[in-house]
């Protein structure tokens, strides 16, 4: 997990060793950034990683990660290997709320399925480029 908030760049570039080091000098946590739509341009963050059939993202803002530990999150999603998703979505909102729910919370899971053939039996044929 990166945020893209003030504080998490002042730590990032060495001016305070962790979080709470920033915190206790008053370095406000709700500074973003990056946001999308804040700009006529928006700087993506991106990387490129080897998917295997199974694997599990999450997608989520501070409100979930401010509140739940990321050992709690992987546990969570860990046990969520095979599972419907939106029960353990719950779950995750569940918990940060429990644990003081400070912020606004929004979250997507995906899990990378089986590779669709290129041509799907019964679909519409694609329309001819212009």
């Amino acid at each position: 997990s990166h945020d893209h908030s003030f504080i998490q760049e002042v730590v990032d570039q060495g001016f305070f060793r962790t979080l709470d080091d920033a915190r206790r000098y008053g370095i406000g946590e709700n500074i973003l950034t990056r946001a999308l739509g804040s700009g006529p341009e928006v700087r993506i963050h991106s990387s490129v990683v080897d998917l295997q059939t199974g694997d599990l993202f999450l997608f989520c803002t501070d409100g979930l990660t401010g509140m739940v530990p990321g050992e709690s999150l992987c546990q969570v999603l860990s046990a969520a290997a095979d599972k419907d998703l939106g029960p353990t979505a719950e779950a995750l909102v569940r918990m940060a709320n429990e644990r003081g729910g400070r912020d606004n919370i929004t979250l997507a899971l995906l899990r990378v399925g089986e590779r669709l053939p290129e041509e799907v039996p019964g679909a519409p044929a694609s329309a001819p480029a212009p």
